[in-house]
């Protein structure tokens, strides 16, 4: 079953919500405790920070649409961007990883709770799309209107959000609510979330956020956050002009692709994938963006997870105009992933798995690129257990291998960027006063959707501290 790809109807994703087992649930997507609440508050693996599946669920099937109504609403404080997860969500509970339903009900027999509808026996509750469902339920309600027109009057207080992806979105709007005027500045319009194919987040969708922050009064500025020595550049604000324009800044800076230190690494035909992404997202979207340009069919993605895997999917549809291909990310030897998967053989293209996937995974690396001309021609392939080396022509090499925070300006601000992330506390704080951080930039390991807007919360619930300690001791001052 390709979860992604199938969308329920409200009866379905009702039928699917009845499944659920509530909160005698002790699987991951259940964060109502249990032997899971050991892993709450944080940023590991166990529960969802930002939605109580199992209450979602119980809501969603209920006939009471007060109660739905009700969770909705709660639902909607918890996390502001729940279209977007329910469309994009990358949590492997998302897909039904980790749902007991499909193993408890193999096991049963006609009779009991399956006897409503048998064919979906033995697969789990598709969380994805009764979380969509119960999102576009909200909308068609008004409820997302209601939240709109219910936020709290102006508390005369200033804030700049630095970065327009999920965190940053999350933040601008979440603030905003509670009565903030927020100014979002963006270099990227939505970041990274341009960088989720359309086939899990259209266009159409990406931009909802966005839209409702500007619905609330919220303001984008088109730029580039810089060192002072970069002041009077067009389309820089530096770092002291950052200061001037909110009582309190909240960094959600995009990322730096990693680069590895690989001989031939600038040849031509070697790509980022994150930034190849966007690309074709807005060609797609007719952003006046040009497409990508093959130089021929021969690709290997070297990194590993969702990056590599929308990569492999998003050059076999340019390539071939095919509407979706599912390509598995295979580690260990270079596997051809045109030969015996059941997919076109349009393209030839491998995976090779980097970082942590090495030690667990086959431990292949790319010893040196080759080229001709300026032109990426080859790869130089080693198996360090075996030591057996090959060399692989290539046209293209796309680096999927993460990104890590440029510590360029905010050093001068004053914040510590330590391997590569933003150091925070627990509440997103900096130790610098009135600046606060979320999103990938402090997020070392599970940079998901969920676990991003989480760390927008909690520096919302920070600044809110900040705000009725140190901003009204200053105003009494």
């Amino acid at each position: 079953m390709d979860y992604k790809k199938r969308k329920l109807t409200p009866e379905e994703a009702r039928l699917h919500a009845t499944r659920c087992f509530g909160n005698m649930c002790c699987s991951p997507c259940n964060n109502q405790g249990g032997v899971w609440e050991a892993n709450r508050p944080g940023f590991d693996h166990g529960t969802c920070p930002v939605t109580d599946i199992p209450a979602q669920n119980e809501a969603f099937s209920s006939e009471d649409a007060s109660l739905r109504t009700l969770e909705w609403w709660r639902h909607k404080h918890n996390n502001v961007l729940h279209l977007i997860t329910g469309y994009a969500c990358n949590a492997p509970c998302m897909d039904g990883t980790g749902c007991i339903t499909q193993y408890v009900e193999r096991g049963t027999s006609a009779g009991n709770l399956l006897e409503k509808e048998e064919r979906f026996h033995g697969e789990s509750v598709f969380i994805r799309e009764v979380e969509l469902a119960f999102s576009e339920w909200g909308y068609e309600q008004g409820l997302e209107t209601k939240f709109e027109e219910s936020r709290l009057p102006p508390n005369g207080h200033r804030a700049v959000v630095v970065g327009s992806s999920a965190a940053g979105l999350a933040a601008g709007i979440r603030l905003l609510w509670l009565g903030w005027d927020v100014e979002i500045i963006t270099g990227d319009f939505l970041g990274l979330l341009m960088a989720i194919p359309d086939d899990h987040l259209p266009y159409s969708i990406a931009v909802k956020p966005a839209e409702q922050f500007t619905r609330m009064g919220g303001r984008f500025t088109k730029a580039w956050v810089g060192p002072s020595d970069r002041e009077g550049e067009e389309g820089v604000i530096t770092v002291a002009q950052l200061r001037q324009r909110g009582d309190v800044i909240v960094l959600c800076p995009g990322t730096q692709p990693r680069t590895p230190p690989l001989p031939g690494v600038d040849l031509a035909g070697v790509v980022q994938t994150i930034p190849f992404l966007v690309q074709q997202k807005l060609a797609r979207a007719n952003q006046a963006h040009e497409a990508f340009t093959f130089r021929g069919p021969r690709i290997l993605h070297y990194g590993g997870g969702d990056t590599a895997n929308d990569g492999a999917r998003t050059v076999e549809y340019l390539l071939h105009e095919v509407e979706k291909v599912e390509l598995a990310v295979r580690s260990g030897l270079p596997k051809d992933m045109s030969r015996g998967w059941g997919i076109p053989t349009h393209a030839k293209q491998w995976i090779v798995e980097s970082g942590a996937f090495k030690a667990a995974h086959g431990d292949t690396v790319i010893e040196e690129l080759r080229g001709e001309a300026g032109q990426l021609r080859a790869a130089v392939l080693k198996h360090r257990p075996s030591g057996r080396t090959w060399v692989q022509e290539l046209d293209h090499l796309f680096l999927s291998l993460g990104g890590v925070v440029d510590p360029k300006p905010w050093d001068e601000l004053g914040v510590r960027v330590a391997e590569g992330i933003i150091q925070v506390e627990e509440d997103g704080s900096t130790g610098v006063p009135g600046v606060f951080a979320c999103g990938d930039a402090v997020l070392k390991t599970h940079r998901i959707l969920p676990y991003a807007i989480e760390t927008a919360n909690r520096a919302v619930a920070g600044i809110q501290l900040y705000a009725g300690t140190q901003l009204r001791s200053a105003v009494a001052g």
